[in-house]
């Protein structure tokens, strides 16, 4: 075990010098009766940082998007009907977002759950619009099918985390609102089949006026938490 000629203590783990005067440590046997584990685990150094590893990334998907754009610069000069680069544009811009999101909200399984179902969402209705004609599946199905799973995993992983409902209400109540976007392509007719769409936007109104008239003060909580942080 290191030991410390100067203040006369022991130290353990891996140190340079003394934490208390900063004296260079020696190796000396572990008295009888110690326990010559560290007090903390030492975590192994990582030789990549995380920090590292994300500009790296970083600079691989500028790289991809580089490369897309001038793919589709040159299909567009040769007058060739070229759509996948668009699609792998945005593909490299969403996985590189998702990276990026997953990193600092690991730790909010709600909150990436959140984000991953509308990334899903964003990309679905991307890909309808930029997979070659417009056939309005994504705004028939997927989204739709996404607000509906979105509202059930939310309550899910709520009751699963034991959390009270004032730490994801605002949740449930900021996806019914952005539901009602749904309109739009009901009312543009750019929806070829929009019952989905109508009975998603009423199960989940239906389900946010019980949180209001049953759990009201909980929403109200969750609100002026959210605004305060």
């Amino acid at each position: 075990m290191q030991y410390c000629p100067r203040c006369h203590v022991y130290i353990r783990g891996h140190k340079t010098c003394c934490p208390l005067c900063r004296n260079p440590l020696v190796l000396r046997e572990t008295p009888e009766g110690m326990d010559p584990a560290p007090s903390f685990p030492v975590p192994e150094k990582r030789r990549v940082s995380e920090i590292s590893i994300a500009r790296i990334l970083t600079f691989v998907m500028i790289l991809f998007e580089l490369l897309m754009v001038f793919f589709a610069l040159q299909a567009r000069e040769h007058g060739i009907p070229a759509h996948w680069p668009y699609i792998c544009f945005f593909a490299g811009l969403f996985a590189w977002i998702d990276f990026l999101i997953a990193r600092y909200y690991k730790s909010n399984i709600i909150f990436l759950v959140t984000f991953e179902v509308y990334l899903g969402m964003a990309v679905c209705l991307a890909a309808d619009h930029f997979a070659g004609s417009y056939h309005g599946w994504a705004v028939s199905w997927s989204i739709p099918a996404g607000f509906l799973a979105l509202e059930i995993a939310t309550v899910l992983l709520g009751w699963s985390e034991g959390l009270h409902m004032v730490d994801y209400a605002v949740y449930l109540f900021v996806d019914t609102l952005l539901s009602l976007l749904q309109l739009v392509p009901i009312l543009r007719r750019t929806n070829p089949f929009p019952l989905p769409a109508t009975l998603c936007m009423v199960l989940l109104l239906a389900y946010l006026a019980f949180i209001v008239i049953f759990r009201g003060r909980d929403l109200r909580n969750a609100i002026t938490k959210f605004l305060n942080f």
